[in-house]
C-alpha cells in the first residue's frame, strides 16, 4: 500500500502540466493497472493452510517460490506451524499480559501515532499552498515536485540502507543528515535576509 502511495507521490511531477480532473484520472488509471496483479496472484499459503486447503498451498507456495524451487521442507514448517494445535486466538488480554506481544505492540504504537501527529500528510496535500504563501524565486509547483521526488527517491533507498547496514545506523544518519540540511537551510535563508 504504502509502495501505491509513493507512486502517487512520484506521480504529483504531471501536475505541473495537468488540471486536477486529469490528475485524478492519471491517478485511479495507475491504481486499476494494478488490478490484474491482484487477480492473478495466488492466495497466501499460511491462509490456506489455516483453512485446511493443503493441496492449494502447496500449489500456491510452489507458484510464489518458482517452478524449479525446492519447498517440500518450507511447506512442511508452514504445515506444522498452522496445525490445529499450535494454533490459538490471540486476544487483548494475551497481549497485554505476555511480554513477547507486548514489546513489539509497545514499539509500533509510538510509531504509528508520530508518524500521523507529525502533520507530514497535511504538509503533503497541502505542499503547492505552503510553497505559494512562502514565496521565493522557485515556481511553487516545481518546489512541489521536488518534495515529491526527493521523498520518492529516499523510500526506494532507504528499503536497501536498512538491508544493508541495519535500522539503527540507517536512523542516526538519517537524524544526522536532517540536523545538516536544517543547518545550512537556516544560513541560507540568513544569507537572504
Amino acid at each position: 500500500m504504502y509502495t501505491i502511495t509513493m507512486l502517487g507521490t512520484l506521480l504529483n511531477v504531471f501536475g505541473a502540466f495537468l488540471n486536477w480532473s486529469d490528475m485524478a484520472i492519471l491517478n485511479a488509471c495507475v491504481l486499476l493497472a494494478f488490478v490484474p496483479f491482484i487477480v492473478i496472484s495466488p492466495e497466501s499459503p499460511m491462509w490456506l493452510l489455516s483453512k485446511e486447503r493443503f493441496d492449494d498451498a502447496k500449489k500456491a507456495l510452489q507458484r510464489l517460490r518458482g517452478k524449479d524451487a525446492d519447498i517440500e521442507e518450507e511447506f512442511d514448517k508452514m504445515r506444522k506451524h498452522m496445525c490445529k494445535g499450535n494454533r490459538k486466538i490471540v486476544t487483548w488480554r494475551d497481549i497485554l499480559s505476555n511480554r513477547d506481544y507486548l514489546r513489539p505492540v509497545l514499539i509500533l504504537i509510538p510509531i504509528i501515532l508520530l508518524r500521523n501527529f507529525t502533520g507530514w500528510s497535511a504538509i503533503q496535500s497541502f505542499c503547492l499552498d505552503i510553497f505559494k504563501t512562502a514565496g521565493g524565486a522557485v515556481d511553487p509547483r516545481v518546489s512541489a515536485i521536488t518534495v515529491g521526488s526527493v521523498q520518492f527517491i529516499v523510500f526506494l533507498i532507504s528499503g536497501y540502507a536498512m538491508d544493508k547496514w541495519g535500522r539503527k545506523k540507517v536512523f542516526s544518519a538519517v537524524l544526522m543528515g536532517t540536523a545538516e540540511i536544517s543547518l545550512g537551510k537556516y544560513h541560507f535563508l540568513k544569507s537572504q535576509k
